[in-house]
Parts: C-alpha cells; structure tokens; sequence
C-alpha cells in the first residue's frame, strides 16, 4: 500500500511518457475503501507513510535553515527549483539517508 497524500491507494498501472527531454513515470491509482480511481499522477509523488498538510519539512544546508509546509505551493517551488526527489526527501525523513542534493531534511512536529 502506497500514499497519495494522505489517501491510501492501490497501484493500478505504471505508464512511461516524456516530459522535456527525461522519462517521467506516472500512475493510474485506486483509493482503497472508495475505489475512486485517479489517473496520470507521477510516481515520485507517492509515499510510503501517509502525509497531511500540517507536516512541517525543515531543509537545512550550512546555515541556512528552511521550513516548508508539506505540499504547500512553497513547498513544491522549493523541491523544483532545487531538483529534488520526493521520494529522496521521505527516505531523509524515515532516516534510511542522512542528506539528498546536500540538505539534511527532518520533519518538525
């Protein structure tokens, strides 16, 4: 089981496509206990562990310390403009790595 925010869904289909010039993976997805199927969102979004808006992300690199709101329209420019992987950021959370791009990344609760 797999998160698209905070829904739990189901994996239905894994799908390729280029955007610019890198391949991209989607997803077709099933909300489990809804069934409501929501289709062509990129794999790099999904967590495994669920995520609301209220979760604070902290990046600090040197001394420069940023918070963000999970998913926020911030939070979203700050991963994209510093080409970031979301599911690097959620292994930096769970602690399975330390650092991604140079920032070390907590959650702040």
């Amino acid at each position: 089981m797999r998160y698209y925010g905070e829904l739990p869904v189901n994996v239905v289909r894994v799908w390729s496509a280029i955007v610019g010039v890198e391949e991209v993976q989607f997803v077709d997805l099933k909300v489990i206990g809804t069934g409501k199927s929501i289709e062509g969102v990129r794999a790099d979004t999904l967590t495994d562990v669920p995520f609301t808006k209220k979760h604070k992300i902290v990046f600090v690199k040197g001394n420069k310390k940023q918070k963000f709101i999970w998913d926020s329209p911030e939070y979203k420019k700050f991963v994209y403009d510093n080409k970031l992987n979301e599911t690097m950021i959620q292994n930096c959370i769970k602690g399975v790595v330390k650092t991604h791009q140079g920032y070390i990344i907590t959650e702040e609760k």
